[in-house]
């Protein structure tokens, strides 16, 4: 992006008038990414194609398979319920881009991920926190 660019995306973030789209990367170390489940899930079913990490084809054939549409969806639940929770009282590095997100000043946040958003947006900043300009500052050498 051009300096100009990040003028202008900043000055929307400022005031609001931005959309993050956020996708499974997002909580790329706290939650299994699609590729990791399809993987996993071609293997114990023997997935007789390629693409055994994409995660639509894989659960088609599951569901196919088991001449079930829901069986997919019911492995996802379980695994992600099995998955450990981060604790967001403790500073984790996995969770810098969730708490950078949660400060910013925006209304809305689209996520294509299988769960809701960060949970941190509903928690109040604690003083460990930087401010979004000081922190976008130092991660970027930028001036907001």
């Amino acid at each position: 992006m051009t300096e100009q660019d990040w003028t202008v995306l900043l000055g929307r973030i400022r005031s609001g008038k931005c959309t993050p789209f956020l996708g499974a990367g997002v909580n790329y170390g706290i939650l299994p990414l699609g590729g990791e489940i399809a993987g996993d899930w071609a293997k114990e079913e023997h997935f007789p194609l390629r693409g055994s990490d994409d995660l639509a084809s894989v659960a088609q054939f599951i569901a196919v398979k088991y001449n079930d549409n829901v069986e997919p969806k019911g492995r996802i639940l379980r695994r992600l319920q099995q998955a450990a929770r981060p604790d967001f009282s403790q500073l984790d590095p996995r969770l810098d881009c969730l708490q950078a997100l949660a400060e910013l000043p925006l209304p809305v946040y689209m996520t294509s991920n299988y769960r809701p958003g960060p949970p941190a947006c509903q928690e109040e900043p604690t003083a460990r926190n930087l401010p979004l300009e000081r922190g976008l500052e130092e991660k970027y050498s930028l001036r907001l």
